[in-house]
């Protein structure tokens, strides 16, 4: 007997795409985010892969993406620190990293936003296409700088990264404290953001109006669910409130500890106003109107097990709050610790987390349209967001949605094509960088210093200003220029004048030896006595017979040389390479010459303080010779050179326990000099040919060699000149006030040499 007849019900399954990322090799479901990889599937990843054409379909395999018609964007960072050996990270630069400590927090921001995309490995990066750079903000915030600033060293990392075009950058730190404090309308902490916050803002517009396009995306804060003491007394507590984290009872005895303050999400006694974002950093408290277009305020949101998302209990809210991502449960890389590479990876939460799921979908809109502008692109991903009925307060947060974020941007696109409007392109500037001081290392305040572009005579075209910048108190400044030849001129009332010449390069930051100037009253109408010794590059003795002429201010190659009635000034090494001459208190370029040697040139300073001043010249080389010639001051005494390289697939290092490496019986490289006792030089000659692979050049701290936080190598002056054949193609100056032992130099591969110019 029939009990029942039904049709047979034939459901139709389509596959979801997948990469074929070890880690998240299971598909991408949009539609019910779960999983590790939960927080691409919420911003809809999948979909704007599909919007792109990197894949055809949702049925799509790992085989068939293709990201060729996408541009690679330079993205970047500044966080902690970052493991540059993770293997799914590929950094195309890093500035003042120290790899040797323990902090996953840059490396696990840096996977979100741009970790290899299908390799097989672990994860995929939101910005599938990417070169990504970073700057390490640990362990050199001192506010007392060796003299710079915490601002000053800020300031220094947005002109690398932004300098270099980096078009997005991640920053996912704060002060989640002082954004507590402000809410409450406290008076010292709102007064921190008044006087700070301006010093940003004229950096950056500086490099707003000067052409550079970029965003910054920064983390909300996650101090909304934090919980607090009350302390009035002020020399404790000047902001009024203790975190609980922070309560030490012999630190605060004056802590009202009977009762918790917080906000709504805290769970605390008393129940404040919220933590608002706009407090947590320098960025978002800024208004002024051409920066507000460049920053980006993320705050973070969780999916629970219904697939219903909310806002996180610890973001920070308010009105300045952007859009909202993925903060919680995040799964990404994490730091290896073993110096040798590895696909290590953990989970963590926060709006640390939320921010590069933004910094990655910006950087994906770029790589698609890299020249739509900076505020067009963060109204896009504004506008595009999507409503999940995420309400706090009266206000209703969107939620980021890359895959509407690249149709909006392609609407964009189409439309600025049809009007043929042209949007970013401008010619990027040269960024420099320095600091005044007197001549007992006192910091100079309200020093003009004037750019004009310069020429063959070392003078002005036609008297061009070009731009005008005051020193702070705190000495220091900073110029953005066109590309060029300029002439910086440092003048300030009671005190002598002085030069630099500065070659302004695209997308190149450079630091400018400190500029010492004196005092006119005393040392206007006397003459010194300027000691000098020029030294052979590959023997280290003193060059007789040598040639030294003089000209005003530093970097100065093709001026007028300092003269008399009797001619030009000069002087002639004797014997042992010594020379002297009397000159006015100064800075001067001295050019060495003899036969036999490539012409050198040095900077020097004539002061009452000054040491013997010491040149190095070398011998003419082969074509296809390079000679890397290291100096530096008195302090450390022992710096050393090291040249790694490979010549099919066999290693070699010269320093000074192997001083020579030789190829096929051939010598290929050499230490000529090891010196032990200040100064140097210290001389590597190599001979490069196509067929002898790649090698890397750097310097290492022999004298603190135990201390990984010494900051001896950053100020010992140290400067490294690159020679090949009859002509000096390089010169690097050590990056000043970072801590480290070890100064990456340069690379060369495929007979291109490659600046690094980084401290770990």
């Amino acid at each position: 007997m029939i009990k029942e007849v039904s049709f047979n019900y034939v459901i139709e399954s389509e596959e979801e795409f997948c990469t074929n990322d070890a880690e998240w090799n299971s598909e991408w479901n949009e539609q019910q985010p779960k999983g590790r990889n939960w927080g691409i599937e919420a911003i809809k990843l999948e979909s704007a892969l599909i919007n792109l054409g990197v894949i055809t379909s949702e049925s799509s395999n790992s085989v068939e993406t293709d990201i060729s018609m996408l541009y690679d964007v330079k993205i970047g960072l500044m966080d902690g620190q970052f493991d540059t050996e993770h293997n799914d990270l590929v950094f195309s630069k890093v500035w003042n990293n120290d790899t040797d400590e323990n902090n996953s927090h840059g490396t696990h921001v840096a996977g979100i936003m741009g970790a290899e995309f299908n390799n097989g490995l672990g994860i995929t990066g939101i910005s599938v296409k990417n070169r990504l750079y970073g700057f390490s903000t640990s362990g050199d915030k001192d506010e007392d700088l060796n003299g710079k600033t915490s601002f000053f060293f800020d300031k220094y990392c947005l002109a690398l990264l932004i300098g270099n075009n980096v078009k997005v950058i991640n920053h996912s730190l704060g002060n989640g404290n002082m954004a507590f404090y402000a809410a409450q309308g406290n008076e010292n902490a709102l007064n921190f953001w008044e006087e700070i916050t301006p010093k940003y803002e004229t950096f950056l517009v500086k490099l707003i109006e000067k052409g550079y396009d970029f965003l910054i995306v920064t983390s909300a804060g996650n101090s909304n669910d934090d919980i607090y003491y009350k302390d009035d007394n002020e020399k404790e507590a000047p902001y009024g409130y203790i975190n609980l984290a922070d309560y030490d009872e012999n630190e605060h005895p004056n802590a009202d500890v009977s009762v918790t303050y917080g906000s709504s999400t805290s769970n605390a006694d008393e129940i404040l106003n919220e933590t608002d974002a706009k407090y947590d950093d320098e960025f978002q408290y800024s208004s002024h109107y051409r920066l507000r277009t460049r920053v980006v305020s993320v705050g973070s949101f969780g999916c629970d097990s219904a697939g219903n998302y909310y806002m996180s209990d610890f973001s920070c809210r308010g009105s300045r709050v952007d859009i909202l991502a993925p903060g919680e449960k995040i799964y990404s890389c994490s730091y290896t610790g073993n110096g040798e590479g590895g696909t290590d990876y953990e989970e963590m939460r926060g709006t640390s987390m939320a921010a590069p799921h933004v910094s990655g979908a910006l950087g994906l809109a770029y790589s698609y349209y890299p020249a739509i502008s900076a505020s067009k692109l963060k109204s896009a991903i504004i506008v595009s967001a999507a409503d999940h009925d995420i309400i706090e307060n009266n206000r209703n947060y969107k939620v980021l949605d890359a895959a509407a974020t690249i149709e909006k941007v392609k609407d964009v696109y189409n439309r600025l094509k049809k009007s043929n409007k042209n949007v970013s392109t401008n010619e990027y500037s040269g960024i420099a960088i320095g600091i005044v001081t007197d001549e007992d290392g006192n910091p100079l305040s309200n020093v003009s210093v004037t750019a004009t572009l310069a020429s063959d005579e070392g003078l002005s075209i036609e008297n061009s200003i070009e731009y005008v910048v005051c020193t702070d108190g705190n000495g220091e400044y900073d110029m953005i220029l066109p590309p060029g030849e300029y002439l910086l001129q440092y003048g300030k009332s009671n005190f002598l004048g002085e030069t630099v010449y500065y070659n302004a390069e695209p997308e190149e930051t450079t630091y400018i030896d400190t500029v010492v100037l004196f005092k006119e009253k005393i040392y206007s109408s006397i003459l010194l006595t300027l000691y000098g010794r020029v030294q052979d590059a590959i023997s280290g003795i003193g060059v007789e017979g040598a040639t030294v002429k003089f000209r005003k201010g530093w970097n100065n190659t093709n001026g007028k040389y300092v003269s008399t009635i009797w001619g030009d000034e000069k002087a002639t090494t004797d014997g042992n390479g010594a020379y002297s001459e009397m000159l006015s208190v100064g800075a001067y370029t001295v050019e060495i010459t003899k036969s036999g040697y490539i012409k050198a040139y040095a900077n020097i300073v004539v002061s009452p303080n000054a040491n013997i001043q010491y040149t190095t010249i070398t011998p003419i080389l082969d074509d296809d010779e390079y000679r890397v010639i290291l100096s530096w001051g008195d302090v450390p005494s022992d710096l050393d050179s090291h040249l790694v390289g490979n010549i099919d697939g066999e290693n070699y290092h010269v320093y000074y326990s192997n001083k020579s490496y030789y190829y096929d019986d051939e010598l290929v490289a050499s230490l000529d000099l090891d010196d032990t006792s200040s100064y140097g030089p210290e001389t590597i000659t190599f001979t490069w040919k196509e067929d002898l692979g790649e090698c890397t050049y750097y310097v290492l701290d022999f004298t603190n060699r135990y201390n990984s936080s010494s900051k001896a190598l950053s100020f010992s002056s140290a400067k490294v000149r690159v020679y090949k054949g009859n002509k000096l193609v390089e010169t690097f100056n050590i990056p000043v006030g970072y801590e480290g032992t070890k100064w990456n130099v340069f690379s060369i591969k495929d007979g291109v040499l490659t600046k690094i110019n980084t401290i770990e």
